[in-house]
């Protein structure tokens, strides 16, 4: 992120160096270093059109081009942007990031046996990286997934009330807490006692 700060020392240094510069000479330049089409990034800061002629003579002028080199070069290198690093087809794709995760694990528990990782850091480190495969990557254990048991919200009306209420069956009471019925033998043999 630039700030207020930064584009004053942008401007500064570049009238020290004599050439002039202009916020929205900057803001173009940084545009141009993110957009793939200058005229497009002309068009956003000044709100008018121009030919790709046009804005390659600007492009390529001597004010832009020290900007552009000043920007890329100088200050966007010591700040850790710049277009290098901002270039889309260097992404690593999906799969290629997952498998580079997958190898750091395996790294780190080799750099584990090998003593070069202390086992507290390194066992820190893999639940690190676990934990971001499976939220990130949605990979999770072979294991199958649980059934899900909806129960009915509700069965009937409270005649007290009007509510809606949920009365559970006879059966469906046994099977849920695993009770099994009475013969008549044992029932007699507890009423006699």
């Amino acid at each position: 992120m630039i700030t207020n700060h930064d584009i004053k020392k942008i401007i500064e240094d570049c009238a020290t160096s004599g050439v002039e510069v202009k916020v929205r000479e900057i803001a173009f330049v940084l545009l141009s270093l993110f957009f793939d089409d200058k005229a497009v990034a002309y068009r956003s800061v000044y709100q008018e059109s121009i030919s790709s002629e046009d804005v390659n003579k600007l492009y390529s002028s001597n004010n832009i081009s020290y900007l552009r080199s000043y920007l890329e070069h100088g200050f966007l290198g010591k700040k850790g942007g710049g277009k290098a690093k901002l270039s889309i087809g260097d992404d690593l794709s999906f799969d290629e990031n997952k498998a580079e995760m997958i190898n750091l694990i395996s790294k780190t528990e080799d750099a584990m046996k090998r003593g070069e990782v202390e086992t507290k850091d390194g066992l820190k480190i893999i639940a690190d990286l676990r934990v971001k495969l499976n939220d990130k990557f949605k990979v999770m254990d072979d294991s199958k997934d649980s059934p899900v048991v909806v129960e009915t919200k509700y069965n009937g009306v409270c005649e007290f009330c009007g509510r809606e209420i949920y009365v559970p069956t006879k059966e469906q009471l046994m099977q849920k807490y695993d009770l099994i019925e009475r013969t008549q033998d044992e029932e007699r043999n507890n009423s006699a006692d």
